[in-house]
């Protein structure tokens, strides 16, 4: 989970993955600040069998970041969610592309058989991109949440505010996206059948109830 610094302030930064966390991060350094506890190059060592951990930093859990960074103060602690259906395809699409799913991957077979597990305990074989999204936040933390459906210039202005304390007019480009990203056939939320969705609604019960998110709306 990054933290942003610049000068003498801080703020922490629960990056939940495939909800714009690489635009932010981008964002910050091309504004001159510093992205702590951020490996760009996990799933390349991966590839190459070179790892050194499972979960790459940025993607720790909100229970152990809570143990690492005990005692730390921020200027400000946030998070972006997104629709689980959507983050959901969108993290298929993405470990397709890394080579760390079958290109030919059945989505929704694969949803049906494996998200439980794979959403649980073996979320760190994927570098925890299926790990239900409250999940990432710190316990007992206070975090302001944006959703990615609103847009990004939420998270923009509170760092801008809260971290470089000046205004920027100037827009955030978009880092890292499935439509980049993606082998063909690139997966939709629409592809999603009944069942898989049924099964999406189990296991992220709590992202759907916590953060308000209503079931077909992706």
């Amino acid at each position: 989970m990054p933290v942003f610094s610049y000068q003498d302030r801080q703020i922490f930064f629960a990056h939940i993955p495939r909800a714009a966390g690489s635009s932010l991060e981008n964002y910050v350094q091309s504004r001159g600040g510093s992205v702590w506890l951020l490996d760009r190059k996990h799933f390349k060592r991966r590839r190459l069998g070179l790892e050194v951990s499972l979960v790459s930093p940025q993607h720790w859990p909100g229970d152990y970041l809570g143990t690492v960074l005990a005692g730390a103060r921020f200027s400000a602690v946030f998070a972006v969610v997104r629709h689980p259906v959507a983050r959901l395809v969108s993290s298929l699409n993405f470990l397709r592309y890394w080579e760390q799913l079958p290109r030919d991957l059945d989505m929704n077979q694969w949803i049906i058989d494996e998200l439980p597990s794979a959403a649980n305990v073996n979320a760190r074989l994927f570098d925890n991109h299926f790990l239900p999204q409250s999940k990432m936040c710190i316990p007992g933390q206070k975090t302001t949440i944006f959703r990615h459906e609103d847009g990004l210039q939420g998270a923009k202005s509170l760092i801008d505010t809260q971290l470089f304390q000046s205004p920027n007019s100037g827009e955030m480009p978009h880092s890292n996206s499935t439509a980049i990203r993606s082998p063909e056939p690139v997966f939709t939320p629409n592809d999603v059948t009944t069942d898989a969705s049924r099964c999406i609604s189990e296991v992220y019960s709590e992202d759907f109830r916590i953060f308000r998110y209503e079931q077909k709306a992706f």
